[in-house]
């Protein structure tokens, strides 16, 4: 979530399923990243790569019997339906 990159998410799934035995994990993703628009990624991208992260976590946990429980994560309320929220409100 914290960067476009994963922070190693493809070894944490790993640990929390192998060593913990973990059977569902929560795994937050940004909107921003996915259509490429967040902090961090290249001007123009498309956010095909983070996206290929999302698939590559959720290729990972299923490969293990697991799941994902994919969370959206956005900071701020939306000021009304429809709007943006806060965050992009100030930006």
């Amino acid at each position: 979530q914290w960067s476009p990159t994963g922070d190693h998410v493809a070894e944490t799934i790993g640990v929390a399923i192998d060593q913990w035995k973990a059977r569902v994990i929560r795994l937050a993703m940004i909107d921003d990243f996915w259509f490429g628009r967040g902090k961090g990624q290249e001007q123009g991208s498309d956010g095909s790569a983070y996206r290929g992260i999302i698939d590559g976590a959720i290729e990972a946990a299923a490969s293990r019997g697991a799941y994902l429980a994919i969370d959206l994560h956005r900071f701020g309320a939306p000021l009304a339906y429809g709007t943006p929220s806060l965050r992009h409100a100030y930006a």
